[in-house]
């Protein structure tokens, strides 16, 4: 049954002002006051314990390993925080403790209900790199969303950029200072410029693969809006795909496929597929994949650090184009694009190593790329100076710009 669209407005109306009135009544919790080295750390509104925010807290413990009280929101606990006090997203411990951390770290936008505090410095990491997919503002919302996410953007200190294209297109999506965008790179992506052979090795390992096999990771992303996403549905041809990879890099190959975290609870329907969906950490399947296939994706951005070849399968990007657009155009992508399976063997089977590089370090200069490699240690060293040195919120800003 589908809403009309003066019912849908007045519901998110209502949604809207019922979450004003629970920041008014969670100011009770001032009473409590904020701990000056509790961070509290935040990933897909607390979905897993992945991302950027993994990577500097996993920082922080190693730097500062006895400095911090860290806290975790994530709804189902993982064995990696069996030492951390976690909470789950929206119950009473959640708001206490998001109320009195002096630094709070999230991945994707505050939490519109909570009343947070001057003293509090709240990092946006986001979850993205590159500049592709529009966002915030810049896609079609009604204007009781634009108001949210304008707020959100109000409520930020800083955002962690990958690139100065990035910058400019999320200042304008959010409706922030500029100066607030802090270009030193993705967190998650200093293992991607770091990473050896060993890493590779463990992870495959871990994965159940053996020496001489090879994985090509198809890492599709979502369709429609977050909230409402379309149901997960592919027509990629994995036993072409894979017979094009043995014939053009040779060996055995293996095909993957990593659904957006909003599908994770979909069937994959792809036959003779190792789904890895619920792998906890893309950034790891990265690593170990020789082949990324995907479509509108960030992980596009991710995987070029790594020197491996991306394929772009996207056979609706004409429809995609118009629901919702890029900041970049495709056809300015340095990756091979393929409308349909017959493309995309061809793009695999045509493949030049050099002239992909070529095309990859250019399109990093016209994004004008700031991937330093130690994002985790910078940030981390200035959550420190934050709580213990008494730097400003204006000072950090003057000296992260």
């Amino acid at each position: 049954m589908k809403i009309k669209p003066e019912k849908k407005i007045l519901f998110e109306t209502l949604q809207y002002y019922i979450k004003l009135l629970c920041c008014l009544l969670l100011k009770i919790l001032y009473i409590f006051p904020i701990k000056n080295n509790r961070i509290i750390f935040e990933s897909y509104s607390g979905k897993s314990y992945s991302c950027n925010p993994k990577y500097i807290y996993k920082a922080i413990s190693k730097k500062y390993p006895e400095e911090h009280e860290a806290i975790w929101v994530i709804n189902k606990k993982t064995s990696d925080l069996n030492h951390t006090v976690c909470v789950k997203r929206n119950s009473l411990k959640y708001c206490y403790y998001m109320l009195t951390s002096k630094v709070i770290v999230v991945n994707w936008g505050v939490n519109a209900f909570l009343p947070y505090r001057k003293n509090q410095l709240i990092i946006n990491t986001w979850h993205g790199g590159g500049a592709y997919k529009k966002m915030g503002t810049d896609v079609t919302l009604s204007q009781i969303e634009k108001k949210r996410i304008l707020q959100d953007g109000k409520k930020t200190d800083i955002v962690i950029s990958s690139n100065r294209r990035f910058s400019i297109a999320f200042s304008h999506a959010y409706g922030l200072s500029i100066n607030k965008l802090w270009e030193i790179g993705m967190p998650r992506n200093d293992v991607l410029i770091s990473y050896n052979l060993y890493d590779k090795e463990k992870i495959l390992k871990r994965l159940g693969f053996n020496s001489k096999q090879k994985l090509v990771l198809y890492a599709p992303t979502f369709r429609g809006h977050i909230s409402k996403a379309h149901s997960m549905n592919t027509t990629i041809d994995q036993k072409k795909c894979l017979d094009s990879l043995k014939k053009r890099f040779h060996g055995e190959w293996v095909f993957g496929i990593r659904t957006h975290y909003i599908y994770n609870s979909h069937k994959i329907t792809l036959s003779e597929t190792i789904d890895l969906s619920n792998y906890p950490d893309m950034q790891e399947l990265l690593i170990a994949a020789d082949v990324l296939i995907t479509d509108y994706s960030s992980c596009m951005w991710d995987f070029s650090l790594t020197e491996k070849p991306c394929f772009i399968y996207a056979t609706d990007s004409d429809q995609y184009i118009n629901e919702r657009d890029f900041y970049t155009p495709m056809s300015n992508w340095p990756f091979p694009i393929a409308k349909n399976n017959e493309e995309l063997i061809d793009n695999i089977l045509n493949y030049n190593k050099q002239t992909y590089n070529e095309r990859v370090k250019k399109h990093h200069n016209q994004l004008g790329i700031c991937e330093s490699g130690h994002a985790s240690e910078l940030v981390a060293d200035t959550i420190y100076d934050y709580c213990f040195n008494h730097i400003s919120k204006v000072n950090i800003t003057k000296q992260n710009s």
